[in-house]
């Protein structure tokens, strides 16, 4: 009886605790805070009363918030990686990147070089990053699948976006060696229907719902509610970076055991 006492009491605990995360998950969607961000509010406060496993503190640094969220994203499933995002707006941002004394800097290939200026070279990685080869398919169908533009958060990503679709244009049989791709940018206040109504498909970040107002999110899927086509552009850590980053993080947590 005693038992059967103890498993409802715990049962009782479980539902109230699922109903609290529920609640608060909700709290934070209502104010627009994202799955991500809302991971790593959590682990910043459990850190906080000191009931955080161990783990290594990442911070991801990209000059767009495109490439940001493809690198944490695939960083925060390494398992101990704690990961925290910079913007590299400005070199005098760049020399911050050590504050809190991190761990690890990842950055892309293109940022090395002004990284290490600014931190200490044993703590910063790289790694390149690639579209997926789906995202390669789906942009070189593209090409004859009529009108093609890009909603983007940044004009770096959608300048990586043209280039890629350039280089794929260039290897076609056509000949052509570019593309002309109209653009809109989120949050830039623009009228997103008419933009939308201009094209027979939209590029768009992965995980644009992140980047994105309510607005441009509701007008994208009425876009391809009405048949208009929505390629999400993948981009990826590539596999031998991933590997890589891996082995540095369980060689960061065995060393921080070592010292416990």
């Amino acid at each position: 009886m005693n038992n059967d006492m103890s498993n409802g009491e715990m049962d009782g605990k479980k539902d109230r605790a699922m109903r609290a995360v529920e609640n608060m998950l909700d709290e934070m969607r209502d104010i627009g805070v994202s799955n991500r961000d809302t991971r790593m509010l959590l682990e910043q406060k459990m850190r906080e009363r000191g009931v955080s496993p161990r783990s290594a503190s990442v911070i991801v640094a990209d000059c767009n918030p495109e490439g940001l969220n493809a690198v944490s994203a695939q960083i925060s499933r390494i398992q101990g990686a704690e990961v925290e995002c910079r913007l590299l707006d400005d070199l005098s941002y760049v020399r911050g990147l050590m504050e809190g004394d991190p761990d690890l800097i990842v950055t892309t290939a293109n940022h090395y070089e002004m990284v290490v200026q600014a931190a200490r070279e044993d703590k910063v990685s790289r790694v390149v990053l690639t579209p997926s080869r789906g995202t390669i398919a789906r942009l070189a169908q593209a090409g004859s699948g009529g009108r093609v533009g890009i909603m983007t958060a940044s004009e770096r990503f959608a300048w990586i976006i043209r280039a890629i679709c350039a280089e794929l244009k260039a290897d076609s049989d056509d000949g052509s060696d570019g593309v002309n791709m109209p653009r809109m940018l989120f949050g830039g206040g623009g009228d997103t229907e008419g933009f939308l109504r201009s094209l027979d498909i939209v590029i768009v970040p992965e995980q644009y719902a992140d980047l994105c107002s309510p607005h441009e999110f509701d007008a994208l899927h009425a876009f391809q509610d009405a048949g208009g086509g929505v390629i999400e552009f993948i981009y990826q850590v590539d596999a031998g970076s991933l590997m890589y980053l891996e082995q540095r993080i369980e060689e960061i947590l065995t060393e921080k055991n070592k010292a416990q």
